[in-house]
């Protein structure tokens, strides 16, 4: 029979193995991270709509005017975090008012815009297939871009967020920018109920977004840094241990791969 000593190597790298698998493998479930597309080149724009809440019915501008994309982390445990979200305005508002505020009347207005929240914001729910996620009040709005706008009378253009003219200026954001509930159909792309994205004129006119996303496809992270890390370490002490195992003077190695056969054999 051997000595018991002789299989300390092959132990302690068993045990290093096993211990750092534990470590390894025992992280909290992988996070996939899920891309949406709201272009329209091959994605699902959104909508905007307008509306006066006393003066006239809701007014949808140029279908698909909302762009962008996002970026949602899905850790398949009840929370979905906010990545990024991009939001892309190109659109052109031309609207006769003449039955609000009587002949002459009109209201137009152009931008180019962006608008974006801070980003690992939380939301409750799921990305599967026929699930949903309620987000609630999102916070830290940023908003750059480029706006023209003439009316007749000229306070529509300042009833309706813009400045009369051109400027430079972001619109006003609404301070709620509640993003509501996203529903997931079949095949993962989601639409989002509406919500006042702008308002102004204490209320009264306002803005409402319809998003809407096409899955473009997930990533899942390889195994995490830490077990790489739990896994280099155990593979070191295992290796340690290996050379300062005792060598048995008489014993026989031959059938030990991890140690050099006796010169004597």
């Amino acid at each position: 029979m051997l000595p018991s000593s002789r299989f300390a190597s092959r132990n302690a790298i068993a045990c290093g193995l096993a211990a750092c698998a534990l470590i390894a493998f025992s992280e909290p479930a992988q996070s996939s991270v899920r891309i949406y597309n709201s272009s329209q080149s091959g994605g699902a724009p959104g909508d905007i709509v307008l509306y006066v809440v006393a003066a006239c019915s809701p007014v949808m501008v140029t279908p698909g005017a909302l762009e962008g994309h996002a970026a949602l982390i899905d850790a398949s445990a009840g929370t979905v975090t906010l990545d990024t979200l991009a939001i892309e305005q190109n659109v052109l508002f031309d609207i006769d008012t003449t039955a609000v505020f009587g002949p002459g009347a009109f209201f137009f207005a152009t931008q180019a815009q962006s608008d974006r929240p801070l980003g690992n914001q939380t939301g409750t729910g799921s990305t599967a297939p026929l699930s949903s996620i309620t987000w609630g009040v999102l916070s830290g709005w940023s908003s750059t871009g480029l706006s023209f706008c003439m009316a007749s009378p000229a306070a529509v253009c300042a009833n309706n967020g813009y400045l009369h003219g051109a400027t430079v200026r972001p619109i006003p954001q609404s301070p709620t920018y509640d993003l509501g509930t996203w529903s997931f159909d079949e095949v993962g792309d989601y639409s989002a109920t509406a919500y006042v994205a702008q308002t102004a004129n204490g209320g009264e006119s306002n803005v409402q977004w319809v998003l809407r996303g096409s899955y473009a496809g997930a990533s899942v992270p390889a195994l995490p840094i830490i077990g790489f890390g739990a896994l280099a370490a155990g593979l070191l002490v295992a290796g340690t241990r290996a050379r300062l195992a005792p060598r048995e003077p008489n014993a026989d190695y031959r059938d030990d791969a991890l140690r050099p056969l006796d010169p004597e054999n």
